[in-house]
């Protein structure tokens, strides 16, 4: 009689069971630990401080951040107190200039650096450069008749010497110009005169930046809202002085030939440069590169000289 053999698959069944079960207990672990982790980097930025670096502690940010869009307001900084029109702008300011230092150089703490500072806005900059350099001699530009208006006010404020503010616009001659004025880091130069903005333009004086540069600037820090391109270009006999160049570009597409003159202009006059974007204009550039406003590309350059 032939024999049957009967296999216990029940016990295969069971132990294929709890392989399953262990390496879903397992994924399901490792999937609460990833949730986990998230959970916590969430709550921990929540809860951080970066504006804890120059003094300003959570409760005095959160204040920051719950105040109107616009108007004036004044606010403890540096154990000082600074004025300013635009909440945004000003934590804006200060993450980008404070926190992350985008004007930090190597110059000595107790060197005298001697820098020209166009277009100052309401004074960021130049706090920041007679914080790391207070022997430094500052002139800063600022044709905004509100800007300007706050640029000395914060620079009294805070107790600055050395700082010679003028009230003028840089450019290639000595003209008065059309200035398009929005109490803001976006207010610009005008070639012409926006009639449904006429309410906003005011005449400002403007100066030829070449015909002060005669001896060694440190530093050279150009923000003058699309009039760079220009003013590179007429002070190029004069770069030699210049050891160390920031430009904040600002262009369309149409005018990409600018940046690369500019890039040009850099490299022949032996400046090497590091280019980082000023503003994320465009999110998806293949698909939406027609949907900005009046610039479509924002970029800061870093210029300097190397042995």
């Amino acid at each position: 009689m032939m024999e049957i053999q009967v296999k216990s698959y029940p016990a295969i069944i069971s132990i294929e069971m709890k392989t399953i079960f262990v390496k879903y207990s397992v994924d399901n672990m490792s999937l609460a630990i990833n949730i986990s982790k998230g959970v916590y980097k969430k709550i921990r930025q929540s809860i951080s401080n970066k504006y804890k670096k120059i003094g300003l502690s959570a409760l005095q940010v959160r204040r920051l951040k719950n105040l109107p869009d616009a108007g004036f307001q004044t606010t403890k900084f540096l154990d000082h107190y600074i004025t300013f029109y635009s909440r945004e702008e000003l934590l804006h300011g200060v993450e980008e200039i404070f926190i992350n230092e985008i004007y930090k150089t190597a110059f000595p703490p107790d060197s005298r650096p001697v820098i020209i500072d166009c277009g100052a806005n309401i004074g960021l900059s130049v706090i920041y450069f007679k914080t790391q350099y207070p022997n430094c001699t500052v002139t800063a530009f600022e044709p905004d008749p509100m800007n300007h208006d706050l640029l000395l006010k914060n620079i009294k404020s805070m107790k600055l010497e050395n700082v010679i503010v003028r009230k003028e616009a840089v450019w290639v001659k000595d003209v008065t110009l059309n200035f398009h004025s929005e109490g803001s880091t976006a207010s610009r130069l005008e070639e012409e005169v926006d009639k449904n903005k006429e309410d906003q333009t005011v005449p400002v004086k403007a100066i030829r930046l070449n015909d002060l540069i005669h001896s060694k600037v440190d530093m050279l820090k150009v923000d003058i809202e699309g009039a760079e391109y220009e003013v590179l270009k007429d002070i190029e006999n004069k770069l030699h002085y210049i050891e160390i160049l920031f430009l904040e570009y600002h262009g369309t597409f149409k005018q990409n030939n600018r940046l690369t003159e500019m890039l040009d202009i850099l490299t022949r006059n032996k400046f090497q440069f590091y280019i980082k974007e000023g503003h994320n204009v465009y999110q998806q550039p293949f698909y939406d590169h027609m949907s900005s406003g009046k610039y479509d590309i924002q970029l800061n350059i870093f210029c300097f000289k190397t042995p």
